[in-house]
């Protein structure tokens, strides 16, 4: 079922990562071990990651356990659903005809107790002192680990989910990382991944260098899908039967920014909606209407999803002012004083509020966007789109008011499938031309974006520049965009046209670039820093045309 993790046939692109876990594998199984972090963003696969490299681990003596880490502080809860993990993956492993359906935790402690007598016991002596002691169980937890490695004979690896919420335990308990850290040193013979979404807290708890479990851990980083794998899920739930546009796979694309879990939902319900309508093409219309039944109608997937993770994640711990937060940066407001003027709050207090939300994994700071104060946007377009279209108009009207404008949302969603497809039918010229006529005191790399008086092409006797920009000063930018790879041939080319075009202009040229979108030689690079060129990759196109509110580039 798409928005469940995968594995095996449904299982799709990570070939690297799953590479590297492989290699990790192999040499803990010859006695060296290195942990693994898995960092990224929520709904980016890192569960299906972990399923699909345990489905491929054939030895008989493996043992994998994946806990789930509770978004609590009750570490009772969290020694239960550890011991219920493990005692899974010893009755998967050790009694292959017990069916694991419907069994509570006393009953799967007694079919462990007929081989493992020595494993119940421990395990229900650990219940019994998160009871009284829950930082003591803590520690004890990982000497049951310990135990239950000894007991099986096995190659034991340990997978914790949303591991971030260790820090919730920290407050309260104390130097829970350090115990953490001294226990996962103390046994060589379990070997542990850890994975969380909350990206920045994740990356304290293991890259930070003043934090203990610093280098104890190798980052494995998960985002969503290039344009390329997000293609091939799209096609693979379509089916061969079904036709979509190549313009509407972008359109998907830049709504979900690649993330599996959004591109699957949104494809299963465009898969469902053509064989009720007896559809062989997915035309705007189908688009709008499955964007309406998911996001906008209480019975869409992705609608519960954006509401149980605002309700779950704010709402409960009433952090009501970290919805407006984020609602304000939806409404287009990036900048600190913006957000704080949306919000009613003030500017002191956006420090505090902000560096939360960061830790969430909800917003970043875009620091080579803006030198003055910085500039904050969303990590999830879809999210933003939800919040900005429904979740501010739910709150503002009743939910008969918002069925009575579905008409007026779906021409809406029609508008800019419409924009989007228009924009994407451009040549990547055309569609660079656009976005540097919105630059307007941009921060890029730390430096200033000017508004260009005028931007054109120009034909030399060395052939046609790409860009020539007019800042309001006089001076000019001369940029070239490369499709293809840039070679030195071709850098040469370049070079020759720039001067033809001062021999033939006489003008101050500010600033020359390279826009590579897809591949350059090292000697390009070395050369062109040599010479003071700039060089923008399609990486650096797209942060910009997003900020923009235009679509990215993709191949």
């Amino acid at each position: 079922m798409v928005g469940d993790p995968v594995f095996g046939n449904n299982f799709l692109n990570r070939k690297k990562e799953l590479l590297r876990l492989n290699t990790y594998w192999e040499a803990f199984k010859k006695g060296s071990r290195t942990n693994i972090a898995v960092i990224g963003l929520r709904k980016t696969g890192k569960t299906s990651l972990f399923l699909e490299f345990q489905r491929n681990i054939k030895e008989e003596d493996s043992l994998c356990v994946m806990i789930i880490l509770p978004s609590s502080d009750n570490i009772s809860h969290f020694i239960d659903e550890s011991i219920k993990s493990t005692f899974k993956s010893i009755i998967e492993k050790d009694f292959k005809d017990i069916k694991l359906i419907g069994l509570d935790l006393n009953t799967m402690s007694s079919v462990i107790a007929m081989k493992y007598p020595g494993i119940a016991y421990q395990a229900l002596s650990l219940r019994e002192k998160a009871k009284k002691d829950p930082r003591e169980s803590f520690e004890s937890l990982f000497d049951f680990f310990s135990f239950v490695q000894e007991e099986t004979k096995s190659k034991m690896m340990i997978v914790m989910d949303e591991f971030q919420y260790v820090a919730d335990y920290e407050v309260i308990f104390g130097e829970i990382i350090d115990l953490f850290r001294k226990k996962i040193m103390l046994n060589q013979n379990i070997w542990y991944l850890i994975s969380g979404s909350s990206i920045r807290m994740l990356l304290r708890i293991v890259g930070n260098i003043n934090e203990p479990t610093f280098e104890h851990f190798h980052r494995i980083e998960l985002g969503g899908f290039d344009y390329t794998h997000a293609k091939q899920l799209v096609k693979k739930i379509l089916g061969n039967s079904i036709d979509i546009p190549e313009s509407t796979i972008g359109f998907i694309y830049e709504m979900t920014d690649g993330l599996p879990f959004y591109t699957g939902i949104l494809c299963e319900s465009l898969r469902n909606h053509c064989i009720e309508n007896d559809l062989k093409f997915i035309n705007n219309s189908a688009v709008t209407e499955v964007f309406l039944n998911e996001l906008y109608k209480g019975s869409g997937r992705l609608y519960n999803y954006f509401e149980n993770l605002i309700h779950i994640s704010l709402e409960t711990r009433g952090q009501g002012r970290l919805i407006e937060i984020l609602k304000a940066i939806s409404f287009g407001n990036h900048r600190p004083r913006d957000i704080c003027n949306f919000v009613d709050m003030p500017l002191t207090s956006f420090s505090k509020f902000s560096m939360r939300l960061i830790d969430l994994s909800l917003i970043e700071k875009l620091d080579n966007m803006n030198l003055r104060g910085g500039y904050y946007d969303l990590k999830d377009t879809l999210l933003g789109y939800w919040l900005k279209n429904v979740y501010s108009v739910k709150e503002e009207s009743s939910i008969q008011t918002i069925k009575d404008n579905l008409g007026a949302y779906k021409k809406s969603i029609s508008k800019i499938i419409e924009i989007q497809n228009a924009e994407i039918s451009k040549g990547f010229e055309a569609r660079i031309k656009v976005l540097f006529h919105k630059f307007d005191g941009d921060i890029f790399n730390l430096e200033e974006l000017p508004k260009f008086k005028s931007i054109d092409n120009y034909e030399t006797e060395k052939g046609e520049i790409d860009l020539i920009a007019e800042e309001t000063n006089g001076d000019f930018w001369i940029t070239e965009i490369f499709n293809d790879h840039v070679d030195m041939k071709e850098y040469l080319k370049f070079i020759d046209k720039i001067g033809a075009y001062v021999k033939e202009k006489k003008s101050n040229l500010s600033k020359i670039i390279i826009v590579s979108l897809k591949s350059i030689d090292e000697e390009v690079i070395k050369k062109s820093k040599e010479e003071g060129i700039e060089i923008w990759y399609k990486e650096d196109i797209n942060k910009l045309m997003k900020k923009h509110s235009l679509p990215r580039i993709n191949y």
